[in-house]
């Protein structure tokens, strides 16, 4: 439906002598930029509108987590070189249990597998061999039923266009100032009946948590995952 929605969206660009575009990029969509540098605000808003319509025809659980670097290199101060590396290594840890939890573990989904994908960048060897080693964990639950986890480019995977989507707004969301009225393409979002689930950062406190708990064999396969020596 997705790729449909922006196959058919060039069609119109086209039949009005505009440019195409490629896929579908948060920011550049919403500040009217690159290739849709050509588009009315109303042709923003419309397509936007179509997408999140898209989104409500499946069922979504959003689970965002984030830090803040300077955090993480208070409490681990080997990372300092590192810090990156290991927040990519911890935040995937901290991911896949709610996910084995909220999907794997739901009853609609006994037998179900899960593929991890992400964006391409110059961590993906560090999410690879974090992924590796959290399928070891015989503390998981279920996992045995994720399957993999596969670096992707936007072009390729509308899995990733519809994330930026969900994502730049949550983003917009916590830029905004006390006070201030959501968006209303985040209005939309969150009011599918689709869609569940839930975002948090991770402050000094729950970081220090962290790394009190781990053992000695799991700190030793964080900080190998992190690519972090002397550990």
């Amino acid at each position: 439906m997705w790729r449909k929605c922006l196959e058919e969206r060039n069609r119109k660009l086209k039949s009005l002598n505009k440019p195409e575009f490629s896929c579908y990029h948060a920011v550049d969509c919403n500040h009217r930029r690159k290739e849709f540098k050509e588009w009315s605000v109303d042709e923003q808003v419309e397509f936007v509108k179509e997408l999140i319509y898209i989104l409500g025809l499946y069922f979504l659980v959003i689970y965002s987590c984030s830090l803040d670097l300077r955090d993480l290199v208070d409490v681990f101060p080997e990372a300092r070189d590192k810090s990156k590396e290991l927040a990519f290594a911890i935040l995937l840890r901290q991911m896949m249990p709610y996910l084995s939890d909220k999907i794997l573990g739901d009853e609609r989904w006994p037998n179900d597998e899960l593929a991890l994908i992400h964006e391409e960048c110059e961590y993906d060897g560090v999410l690879s061999n974090s992924f590796k080693s959290i399928k070891n964990d015989e503390t998981l639950q279920h996992r045995n039923r994720f399957t993999t986890i596969k670096a992707m480019g936007w072009k390729d995977c509308v899995l990733l266009q519809a994330a930026d989507l969900i994502t730049y707004e949550g983003f917009k969301a916590h830029r905004e100032l006390d006070g201030a009225p959501r968006r209303k393409s985040l209005e939309a979002i969150v009011g599918l009946d689709s869609v569940g689930g839930k975002g948090y950062k991770l402050l000094k406190l729950g970081l220090e948590q962290i790394r009190d708990g781990l053992s000695d064999e799991t700190r030793r396969a964080l900080f190998r995952d992190a690519r972090i020596s002397n550990s």
